[in-house]
Formats: structure tokens, sequence, C-alpha cells
């Protein structure tokens, strides 16, 4: 999305000072030094990190700062920015219109939005879901942010350019699918997106601290996002999502409601089992092969796939500064939210093995 920059030294001294005094709450020390020094080496000035294991918070802890301006500490209760994570939510609103039988999966969405090119009518919703479609993207690679400002003057840019290859044949990440793709949940529904997450979502697993807004809404609680301009130096990071792209990114919440969410969706409380299992398999093509982004990893609807045996898991990064991830074969649930980029997915990858050694097993029996 549109991030306009604003500059502001600072030394990597106060940053890595911070990271000293982590906020108190269910601990494992082992986790606590490594997050410490991951943040420290990469220049994250604060974050929030929780991990479950079968239901069970195994390790819950803020670090370092969630404004640096005025020294505010993170705390386990600091709302992050979640960037694309918020595309899985936009997936489970979809699959639930799929689930009460009023969206199909293999609805061309030219049906829903007939403004469209018609080399674009053909794509199926399935593929909006899974990046398969094809489409040309409305991100301007000069800028990184969106092409225009409202959902008509970006699609008059995009729809004369070509697709990037036939629709359901191969994978490219792009937010122009989850733009048409909360357009027609929009539809459907008849409710703005940003509504119908609220009713059918948020409110009924009692997620009263995740809501939308960019950089230049007040969302109370909201660590400020930082982004490194130099190796000693910080700048603040603006993104604009005007709201014809919340269906691509804008959320913002807590590792605790993201947490509560993540065990809502295993355990089939938004979505049924059939549509979650769907939801979390590498998409298939038209070809019926399945979506590969890397060896193991793919993409399904609305989530990142780790087809590892025996270490299966399911996720979403947000604009490198905030991750998720439902480990399945060791039922385990680790977020990490920070406000400065990093490898927060490997990050997860990392405090989710810490979580499984001897010291934080110990831990929890005594």
């Amino acid at each position: 999305m549109h991030r306009r920059h604003v500059s502001m030294t600072i030394t990597v001294a106060l940053i890595t000072a911070a990271l000293t005094t982590p906020a108190a709450a269910q601990r494992c020390g082992a986790i606590d030094a490594y997050v410490g020094r991951a943040m420290a080496a990469q220049g994250i000035p604060g974050a929030t990190v929780r991990v479950d294991h079968g239901g069970r918070v195994v390790h819950r802890g803020a670090y370092g700062v969630a404004n640096v301006e005025w020294g505010i500490p993170a705390r386990v209760g600091t709302v992050y920015d979640l960037a694309s994570i918020t595309k899985s939510f936009t997936a489970v609103a979809a699959l639930q219109l799929v689930a009460h039988r009023t969206l199909a999966l293999d609805d061309s969405i030219g049906r829903y939005l007939p403004e469209l090119p018609p080399s674009w009518k053909g794509v199926r919703v399935r593929e909006l879901l899974a990046h398969t479609a094809g489409l040309p993207d409305m991100i301007d690679p000069r800028t990184d942010g969106l092409v225009a400002s409202s959902y008509d003057s970006a699609l008059a840019m995009v729809r004369v350019r070509p697709l990037q290859f036939a629709p359901g044949t191969s994978w490219t990440y792009d937010q122009t699918t989850y733009v048409l793709l909360q357009r027609i949940i929009e539809k459907v529904a008849a409710t703005p997106l940003d509504a119908y997450l609220r009713a059918h979502v948020f409110a009924p697993l009692g997620m009263s601290r995740t809501s939308f807004g960019d950089s230049y809404a007040v969302v109370t609680g909201r660590a400020e996002q930082y982004e490194r301009a130099a190796p000693s130096e910080l700048r603040v990071r603006m993104s604009r999502v005007p709201t014809f792209a919340h269906g691509a990114g804008g959320l913002n919440s807590t590792v605790d409601d993201l947490a509560a969410w993540v065990e809502a969706v295993r355990d089939g409380k938004v979505i049924p089992a059939d549509l979650r299992d769907l939801m979390w398999a590498p998409a298939e093509l038209r070809n019926g092969t399945h979506v590969s982004i890397d060896g193991p990893v793919g993409y399904g609807f609305g989530v990142i796939t780790f087809s590892i045996p025996g270490n299966r898991s399911v996720g979403h990064l947000g604009a490198s500064h905030s991750a998720y991830r439902y480990f399945r074969d060791a039922n385990s649930i680790v977020v990490v939210l920070t406000n400065g980029k990093g490898d927060t997915d490997g990050i997860v990858d990392s405090v989710e093995a810490l979580s499984e050694s001897a010291a934080c097993r110990r831990r929890l029996v005594e």
C-alpha cells in the first residue's frame, strides 16, 4: 500500500536498551532471550509475541518500545498493523458466504462485477482467493503504493494491461485479487467488508481490539510503524490503505485477538471444517496440480501453506513486520507482531521450535 515516509533519526543503542525490559506475562526465558537478540539484530523497535499449545498459553510477552519518540513500551495488549494478514480474514468472509450458499467458489467473477474487462470475467472466485487469477497488480512498483485512491480509478488504470498468465494456470501475489474479492463480498452480503467482519467475526469472537485503519487513522493503543533508512537510523513508516482496498490490507489487532481467531478457525467456529481444510490446502490449478511457491511452501485461500511432513503449518505475513502461523501437527499457534521490518516469519519458526524445547516444556508443569 502507499507509504509516505517521515524522516526520524534514532540510534541503535536506544532500541537495544529498550529490549532489556520486556513486560511481565506468561514467559519462557529461552524465547525471551531469542526475541531480544532477533530484534536487536534486525533493528526492530518493539514486538509482542504469543505462543499457544493445545489451547494453553505457553508464552506471552512484550518487548522494546511501541513508540520510539516517546519511549512508550510495547505491551501484551499493544495493537499492531496486520497489513496483508488481512487477506486471511477476507478469505474467511468469502468462505462464510460459500457456506451459506450465497456465493460459489466456481462462480465467474464477471457474474458479480460486470464492469470488469472481458478477459477478466472468466476468472473464478477460487482463483481470487488463491492468487491464481493472473490479473495485473494494482500496486505501482515505483512507489509500492496503489495506482489510484479510488476503485474506479484503479480499475481504469489496470484494466488495459495484459493478464500475467491465463487464469488458473499459475500463481503470483498481487493486491488486485483481494480488492475484487472484497467487492464481491460486499455485493453478496449487501454490506461493507468492515461491517461484515465486525458482525460475523470480530464481535462473535470477542475481538474488541481489532479494527480497520491505516497510518492516517487514529487507532487506540496502536504501535507506530518504523523502517530503517540506514543501519543506525529509523524513520516512521506510513501506509495509505483506502477503504476500497480493505480486502487486501488495513486491519489492526493484538496477539490475543489474532490467536483467538486462529483457534476459532481451527475449531470450525467461523467456517465449516471442510472449507477450513480447503482454505488450508495448497490451491489446485486448472490442470490438477497444486500451487507451489517454493518446494513445500504453497498458497491456499488467504494463507501460506507449509506442507512439511510432521511439521505442517499455515499462516500469513504482513509487510515483513507481522506474522502468524498455526502448526497443525504440534497443535500450536504462534503470533509475532512488531513495529519494524524484519524476518518475522523466521522469528515465528524459531519461537515455535523453542516453545517445544525442554526448558519451555518444564515451565508448563511447574
